[in-house]
């Protein structure tokens, strides 16, 4: 069973499982020990973007696959919990589009996209508004107070795309679909997942004449030790006339910017235009990289 502090928390685990999670008995706050050991204190260090939700502070006991969730603030927790070795990992609480696997122990902690449908590549919805990340070593003393500080990171990232269109005229609707993407991340190291081919579709708003932007939020990319193939696929629609459609690999340019944790976002300038022989067309003009700081 997993416990939890004064307050109930169901989580949505992947493969349809949910767990309702119990109110634990070495929930003890104040002086009053209980059957409890030791006083547990995290601090929560917001070296960039602040998340003020609730966090849930999972504490994993060793040998244990599933761990002892207590709600803090965003500003950290303090508590108790049996003397023992300890792993911990923290997500917020009002993330959306978002499933996460949480009794498979720490090694497993994962959060994925839920999915929107199935086909040859994974199709999911763009997460939003999470943010994790985790301590491999916390040891609780008999009848001593613990200190320890992390520092949690915002894991979802962000790509802006800016299209500006030439020589195409009865526009009826833009869309795209971003396709070589992470379908999950795990939440202490913030290591994103390519064992399953992912996609996201956007829809592009027009901001102006000729010119339109889309914003997606995914988990990531790429990663260090593995570069996917990342293309943007764009379909145009008309008024009158066919359907145009073409693709653009984008890897090159959001692979560097994307490894790094400080960087939160991407954004894209592209041009597009019909040629007679090549038909759609779709260039870089430009880019740029942002932390996403609130």
């Amino acid at each position: 069973m997993i416990l939890v502090e004064k307050k109930l928390v169901q989580f949505k685990f992947i493969l349809f499982i949910h767990l309702i999670i119990g109110v634990s008995s070495c929930s003890v706050l104040g002086d009053d020990l209980g059957s409890c050991d030791g006083k547990v204190r995290i601090l929560l260090d917001w070296e960039t973007e602040r998340c003020y939700d609730d966090i849930y502070y999972c504490f994993y006991q060793e040998g244990q696959s599933t761990p002892i969730i207590h709600t803090g603030s965003h500003m950290g927790y303090e508590g108790y919990l049996p003397t023992g070795n300890y792993q911990l990992a923290i997500v917020n609480a009002n993330h959306k589009n978002i499933d996460v696997q949480m009794d498979k122990g720490f090694r497993n902690i994962y959060a994925f996209a839920q999915t929107d449908t199935r086909g040859t590549d994974l199709r999911i919805l763009g997460p939003e508004n999470f943010y994790g990340t985790g301590l491999t070593d916390l040891v609780v003393k008999h009848g001593e107070d613990v200190n320890y500080e992390v520092k949690p990171k915002k894991l979802v990232k962000n790509i802006r795309i800016n299209l500006h269109l030439n020589n195409i005229f009865n526009i009826s609707s833009i869309s795209g679909e971003l396709r070589g993407i992470a379908h999950g991340v795990h939440i202490p190291t913030g290591k994103v997942l390519f064992d399953q081919p992912s996609s996201v579709v956007c829809v592009f708003d027009q901001v102006k004449e000729n010119q339109y932007n889309t914003s997606l939020n995914l988990f990531g990319l790429c990663s260090a030790d593995k570069i996917v193939p990342v293309t943007l696929q764009l379909t145009v629609d008309r008024l009158s006339g066919p359907t145009i459609r073409s693709s653009l690999e984008i890897t090159e340019e959001i692979h560097d910017a994307f490894i790094n944790d400080r960087i939160g976002y991407v954004e894209l300038d592209l041009e597009a235009s019909i040629g007679e022989i090549d038909g759609l067309t779709i260039k870089i003009t430009d880019w740029r990289e942002g932390t996403g700081e609130a």
